[in-house]
């Protein structure tokens, strides 16, 4: 495999060449040049397999640069971008100009490889059968015990199982709270597998041992267990989070991730690739607190504000403490509306947790079970919508 890298500095190519000075199995060329230059380096012109490009993620004439050449000149091949100084904003830009994987520096050699081959794999696939990427629904907490695992099992549940006016989808659920994980338990699957086997070896990580490590529930969502014993959060690597992620976007149309309440040092990459988040909170003064933190937390590292969905967890309404007068101070505190509101139901909620069953197991047709399927009725549709908008741009 032929592999061109155009690197910004002469210290970055040195790195760089340091890194896979003993690497024999490819023909790695290693060049300083900057993006803006990218349409007149002759080095492009030789014939290549994969391209290596280091930009400065945060200038938009470099974004945009390399956004028309890889739509123009290189979309069959495969793009890995590299930077320094990024934020989730910046990583999130990246992956919508076209790249295929990005890789932070230092440059480590094990990841190297590993986003060359995801990206290769991924422009084959790509070339020989077109196909939407699949769309991330990321769940932080506005606390401990807000109904967020609730919601996004109920909700995976419902577009996976499909209806007689909307298709079925192939789901998963990735439960990545490795301390307190409880979406297996939720969906009473198989938990002597998922995630835990997937900590050690990271580079290992494919399509085959994805599938084998994945329970399957009769809705049929495939579901990664979190680690049956409480674990580092620092387990969790930046090379896992890749591959986990580009694997599981060729793999599925929805992918449900199940965050722990605590941000993490990958957490921030996860999120940036999420297509949705989704705060859950309950109706209570700490947890308008935690929105408001992790609002701005958001803010700070660029998450745009279209991509983050309010959820208003075990809403009672009327004009009680926890109804319309909370709901409006609240959005005023807040500075915006709460996007959504799932109906309170106590019983039914703790009958499901407890049997590991769905809301429809234990009540059908009940107002917090139609609350959430709307909510990702609505949620699918405006999946759809930004695709057709994305292939009309095009």
């Amino acid at each position: 495999m032929n592999v061109v890298a155009l690197m910004q500095t002469s210290e970055g190519a040195e790195s760089l060449k340091e890194t896979l000075k003993d690497v024999g199995t490819s023909k790695i060329e290693i060049f300083v040049d900057n993006v803006s230059n990218i349409y007149n380096n002759e080095n492009l012109k030789n014939g290549h397999d994969v391209l290596l490009v280091d930009i400065d993620a945060r200038s938009e004439k470099d974004t945009e640069t390399l956004k028309h050449f890889i739509k123009n000149n290189h979309n069959a091949k495969p793009v890995i971008v590299t930077s320094t100084n990024t934020t989730a904003h910046d990583i999130h830009r990246i992956m919508e100009i076209g790249a295929d994987h990005f890789l932070p520096h230092p440059i480590r050699e094990i990841d190297f490889f590993i986003a060359m081959d995801h990206a290769s794999r991924y422009k084959q696939e790509k070339i020989l059968k077109p196909q939407e990427k699949g769309k991330i629904i990321s769940f932080l907490k506005a606390g401990g015990g807000v109904g967020a695992t609730t919601i996004a099992v109920q909700g995976s549940a419902f577009l996976a199982k499909g209806s007689r006016r909307i298709k079925s989808a192939k789901v998963c659920v990735l439960d990545l709270d490795v301390q307190f994980g409880a979406v297996s338990f939720y969906f009473d699957t198989n938990r002597s597998t998922g995630l835990a086997d997937l900590l050690e070896t990271p580079e290992r990580i494919d399509h085959s041992l994805l599938s084998r490590v994945m329970s399957q529930h009769e809705s049929g969502v495939d579901v990664l267990s979190a680690p049956p014993e409480i674990m580092p959060l620092e387990s969790v690597s930046e090379t896992l989070v890749n591959t986990l992620f580009d694997l599981a976007i060729d793999e599925y149309d929805f992918i449900f991730v199940d965050l722990p309440q605590v941000w993490t040092s990958w957490t921030q990459n996860i999120l940036s690739r999420s297509d949705r988040i989704i705060i859950t909170a309950q109706p209570s003064v700490t947890a308008l607190q935690h929105i408001g933190h992790q609002l701005s937390t958001l803010k700070d590292n660029g998450i745009a504000d279209t991509s983050i969905l309010l959820v208003l967890n075990r809403h009672k309404g009327g004009w009680g403490t926890s109804g319309a007068v909370f709901v409006k101070e609240s959005q005023k505190v807040l500075g915006r509306k709460f996007d959504y509101f799932v109906a309170n139901n106590y019983d039914l909620v703790r009958g499901s947790t407890d049997e590991g069953v769905l809301f429809h197991k234990i009540q059908k047709r009940t107002r917090t079970e139609k609350d959430i399927n709307k909510m990702f009725d609505n949620i699918r549709k405006e999946f759809l919508a930004e695709d057709r908008q994305t292939k009309l741009n095009y």
